[in-house]
Formats: C-alpha cells, sequence, structure tokens
C-alpha cells in the first residue's frame, strides 16, 4: 500500500497533497494527485450550508461549471464525519451542481467548502 496523504513541511515547503490509488504522494508526478497545493486554489471557490430538520436532499449551483472535478471538504454540526450512512456529497457530470444528502433522520446543518481549478465563465 502507498502513502496517499501528504500534509505538512516537505523538502523545506508547506504541502497540501492527495494522490491518486494506486500513486504515492511522495514521488508522483502532477497527474497522479487528486488535490495538491501548487494546481489548486487553496480558498474554496464555493462555501454553503445545507440545515436538515431530518434526512434529505439539498442541491446547490456551484455558479458555472467547472473544467475538472473539484474538490469538496464536507463539516457536519454534530462533529462526524461523511459517510454513506451518514451524509455525503456528489457532483453532477455537468460540474454545475452539488448535491449534499443526509441519510440520517436527525437534524444537523452540513457546511461543504468546494475547492477546484479555474472555474469556466458562465
Amino acid at each position: 500500500m502507498v502513502d496517499r496523504i501528504l500534509l505538512g513541511h516537505w523538502n523545506g515547503d508547506f504541502v497540501a497533497r492527495v494522490s491518486r490509488p494506486g500513486f504515492d504522494v511522495k514521488t508522483a508526478g502532477k497527474e497522479g494527485f487528486l488535490f495538491r497545493e501548487d494546481t489548486i486554489s487553496m480558498k474554496p471557490g464555493v462555501t454553503g450550508q445545507a440545515v436538515f430538520t431530518g434526512s434529505g436532499t439539498q442541491v446547490f449551483s456551484l455558479g458555472g461549471a467547472y473544467s475538472e472535478l473539484p474538490f469538496v471538504i464536507l463539516k457536519s454540526s454534530d462533529f462526524t464525519i461523511p459517510s454513506l450512512e451518514g451524509y455525503d456529497s456528489s457532483i453532477d457530470q455537468g460540474l454545475a451542481n452539488i448535491t449534499i444528502r443526509n441519510h440520517r433522520p436527525i437534524a444537523r446543518t452540513i457546511y461543504f467548502f468546494v475547492f477546484g481549478g479555474t472555474q469556466l465563465d458562465p
């Protein structure tokens, strides 16, 4: 199994990297990364929150289609991690909308942060 996440100092620089499956984060070329600090903005392009009173689904526009699949971070008000049993998200094939799903019948707010490359003009 290869190392896939590197967050911290590496060779004198601060790095935040996630490699693709099968690629070692310390040796992969740029094509081997899902997320890399020098190819993606470290400031989220889109942020938002989905407020749920129970289970359900909410869809949010990303403000224009991205040119490549963005990286999404989710955070819940109940401090649980995303999972198919709890809550999750997906981005449509056109890269224009994010869907937030709360699978459990509990109230919670799910915050989302979308990081990506250059947005296409809407």
